[in-house]
């Protein structure tokens, strides 16, 4: 029975989580963003995900992959229209997995980007 559960949750958490990449590939697309978009389905999303402790390993959704402030701001409003959850990571390289999020969420890495400016609103 447990297994069954499992499978069911799996399936709606893959067809979810499609959904969203694809709208959210479609909002970045119009803004003319340059970040790139990795999921569980990428051969790139091993090393993106890369863990240091393997002990409760966080699966996110995907990551989105920035190369510069505009690119950070045209994704953080991607998220927010489509209610997205996500995280930051800045460095890469948390032991203790804190830049992780959840796995509901996506991953926006900066390690691309020079200088992060601070974002005021409008």
């Amino acid at each position: 029975m447990y297994f069954k559960h499992f499978v069911i949750l799996s399936i709606v958490l893959h067809f979810t989580s499609q959904s969203e990449y694809i709208e959210l590939r479609s909002c970045l697309r119009k803004k003319k963003s340059t970040a790139t978009i990795i999921t569980p389905s990428d051969e790139q999303f091993e090393v993106a995900n890369f863990q240091f402790v393997l002990s409760n390993p966080i699966l996110p959704l995907g990551y989105i992959f920035v190369h510069s402030n505009d690119d950070v701001v045209k994704t953080i409003q991607c998220g927010r229209k489509l209610n997205l959850l996500f995280s930051i990571r800045g460095g890469a390289h948390s032991f203790a997995k804190y830049s992780f999020g959840s796995n509901q969420s996506w991953i926006i890495d900066t390690t691309g980007v020079q200088r992060l400016l601070p974002l005021v609103q409008d």
